[in-house]
């Protein structure tokens, strides 16, 4: 991710965001039972919260899907990050199936201690080559951007990294992020499902602790400077070629393979058919393939996301 530092400070001095104080951060781990950073960085900080408690906030750890977890899949009758709806919350969905009743039962476990959390942190894990990751809802998020905007400084165990926003209603689900005023998901990668990877492992712990410096920073009255930072914000699903019966006839093509957040224009191989034939991306308009071959998105008809890039101009924050 690329931070400028440039002539257009001068025009965002006088500009000033504010932010309430945070008083609840929620960690989840496991939302998905076989991402097993988010599940372990979850297993650890349960045992040891010492890296992760401040004197400012309460912290609330969770594991999202434990059943899932126990059974290192993704999910037990439905995926349990689209299911954060206002109607499972509330209890008024009829449908009982386990991840269902796992979002209102962890939402009750806030609200009876009065934790509703002002921020959450939810740990996952792809298997695309998408370096670390940080998906909010839209570029208005400007706390989420000065977390990422620190972290990302703060990281010793770095890695690329971009911002993905899901602004538009088209493309938006129902996800942990949503309960909260500032929501945020780690997507570190390349790892398979199923697997730890030290590596990763360690850059998804370092963000984490980094996150609650950062929040402790800004409850302390610590001012974040103004800072200019490229975002994706996602325009298109895009699923495999079929056939007429739903059966996939094409790959993804190798000169795509793994080059996630790399621009793709007119003419570009994006997909190589059975048969040997190349299928070539046909708009004009350059854009950013994200999520690329993500095998939890077979069942999703998802090949990838595209991806619009923009460069964004975040003011300073400040808490009210």
């Amino acid at each position: 991710m690329k931070f400028f530092y440039s002539n257009f400070f001068s025009e965002l001095l006088h500009q000033m965001a504010t932010a309430k104080r945070v008083q609840n951060v929620l960690l989840l781990g496991g939302t998905h039972g076989n991402e097993m950073s988010g599940v372990y960085v979850a297993k650890q900080f349960l045992k040891n919260p010492a890296q992760i408690t401040k004197d400012s906030f309460k912290t609330t750890v969770l594991m999202g899907n434990p059943m899932a977890v126990e059974k290192c899949t993704r999910y037990i009758d439905v995926d349990l990050n689209r299911q954060f709806t206002k109607e499972n919350l509330n209890g008024t969905n009829p449908k009982t199936n386990y991840e269902v009743k796992r979002v209102r039962e962890m939402w009750e476990t806030l609200s009876t201690h009065s934790t509703n959390p002002d921020v959450v942190l939810d740990m996952h894990n792809t298997t695309a080559n998408m370096g670390n990751c940080f998906i909010i809802k839209n570029q208005n998020q400007i706390f989420d951007l000065h977390l990422i905007n620190y972290v990302v400084k703060k990281a010793t165990f770095s890695a690329p990294a971009h911002i993905l926003c899901i602004s538009s209603p088209n493309h938006a689900y129902s996800c942990s992020r949503d309960i909260a005023p500032n929501g945020l998901a780690l997507e570190l990668g390349p790892q398979p499902q199923g697997v730890l990877l030290a590596e990763i492992y360690q850059r998804m712990q370092e963000l984490v602790i980094n996150s609650m410096i950062f929040i402790e920073d800004f409850n302390s009255g610590v001012i974040s400077d103004s800072f200019q930072t490229d975002a994706y914000n996602i325009t298109d699903k895009v699923d495999f070629p079929r056939d007429a019966d739903g059966n996939i006839t094409a790959m993804i093509h190798p000169r795509l393979q793994d080059r996630d957040w790399e621009a793709v224009n007119k003419g570009d191989p994006l997909f190589l058919t059975f048969d040997g034939k190349t299928i070539t991306y046909d708009k004009q308009e350059t854009r950013y393939p994200v999520f690329i071959n993500e095998a939890s998105y077979y069942e999703k008809n998802l090949a990838f996301w595209l991806t619009r890039k923009e460069t964004l101009n975040i003011p300073s924050l400040k808490m009210e």
